[in-house]
């Protein structure tokens, strides 16, 4: 891929951009510190893999891609993605592209291609369609190349600005809410057979309230709202602990 290809040889000249080549190099291996790897490291301070912002599903690499609180969020920065690529491509390379085509192009049409590209650009990855569709739009299979490249770029810094970093907040709350510290991840702990003592009962059945799911999820999609439209983070916790 021609974005790896640029990355080759470079080196990072400042603090900044070596956490953006870190952070590009764990989203391509999937190993972004997501909840379900926080429990592997660590079982017993991290109980189960629930995914904090919805409380429905584990929290694993694809399903920052999938989780319904963060969808208007991830609407957003896809469409800022895009605004960023074809601002680039006019720049570099003399090229007014359409944002519907280049958007229709990239993401694709139907809600289900949609949401599997998502994945595959979390991974820094695109496919022959994707390549078709704007060789068609450029008349240039070249240029089509050098804009997904420059989508991919745009793409992960808006995912690690409007995203990952809201998300990582809101984990650092649960963490100090749970007495969960620094040192206290550091430690390495001691694998027995099968961790059995290590199997907690996950938070959903601790409630045994479907009424409070559903309260849960209604108030996280309004907090998320309100964080979108005003870019004010209310306390995330407290509320989940009601």
């Amino acid at each position: 891929m021609e974005l790896t290809q640029e990355m080759q040889g470079k080196k990072c000249i400042s603090l900044k951009r070596s956490k953006a080549l870190i952070f590009c190099i764990k989203c391509i291996n999937k190993i972004l510190p997501t909840k379900d790897i926080c429990y592997l490291r660590n079982p017993k301070l991290y109980k189960n893999q629930r995914c904090i912002a919805c409380f429905r599903e584990d929290e694993t690499f694809y399903h920052l891609a999938d989780c319904e609180i963060y969808e208007k969020i991830w609407r957003n920065l896809e469409k800022e993605a895009i605004q960023l690529t074809g601002s680039e491509a006019l720049k570099k390379l003399n090229l007014r592209l359409n944002e519907n085509s280049l958007e229709e192009a990239i993401y694709g049409t139907e809600p289900e291609e949609k949401r599997y590209n998502r994945k595959m650009h979390l991974r820094g990855l695109t496919n022959i369609k994707q390549l078709t569709c704007l060789s068609r739009v450029t008349q240039s299979k070249k240029k089509a190349n050098k804009v997904l490249a420059s989508f991919i770029k745009h793409f992960w810094e808006c995912f690690y600005e409007r995203l990952w970093k809201f998300r990582c907040e809101v984990m650092v709350e649960w963490e100090r809410k749970n007495n969960i510290t620094v040192s206290e991840k550091k430690k390495r702990s001691k694998k027995k057979n099968g961790n059995k003592e290590n199997i907690q009962p996950l938070e959903s059945e601790k409630e045994g309230v479907k009424e409070k799911e559903t309260r849960i999820q209604k108030e996280a999609l309004n907090r998320v709202d309100k964080w979108v439209r005003t870019g004010k983070k209310e306390g995330w916790v407290q509320f989940k602990t009601k």
